[in-house]
């Protein structure tokens, strides 16, 4: 499941799949490239989330994956998917709580913020 959620890239601007496209030769190569419905995503994380709920072996198994990055990817949300970011936030939430190895991970990360436009500037 953790396969076929790799993360997001960039904006969405197409749905249809590119017919061009080489899906990579891996593991990750049973699971579909493309969204099969509205809301996979969504579901996909749902799962996750529920599954990772007071589950330490389910939190620790994302972790060996390295797979906690690709969750957190999910907490940026998609107009496509609704309630994806929630599910996301929740599944971040519980690997935080079960897991110091993921806390620790997530606390890595760099900071970014979004540039501010200056009024003034023209």
């Amino acid at each position: 499941m953790l396969a076929a959620l790799c993360p997001p890239t960039g904006p969405r601007i197409s749905r249809a799949p590119d017919p061009h496209h080489q899906p990579p030769q891996d593991a990750s190569s049973n699971f579909p490239h493309h969204p099969v419905y509205r809301g996979y995503r969504r579901d996909l994380v749902a799962a996750l989330a529920v599954l990772c709920q007071g589950r330490r072996e389910v939190v620790e198994e994302i972790v060996q994956a390295g797979a906690v990055l690709t969750v957190v990817a999910q907490c940026r949300g998609d107009a496509e998917d609704t309630f994806v970011r929630e599910w996301a936030i929740w599944a971040v939430r519980s690997l935080c709580e079960l897991s110091p190895e993921a806390r620790a991970e997530i606390q890595a990360l760099d900071a970014r913020t979004a540039p501010t436009l200056d009024a003034d500037a023209g």
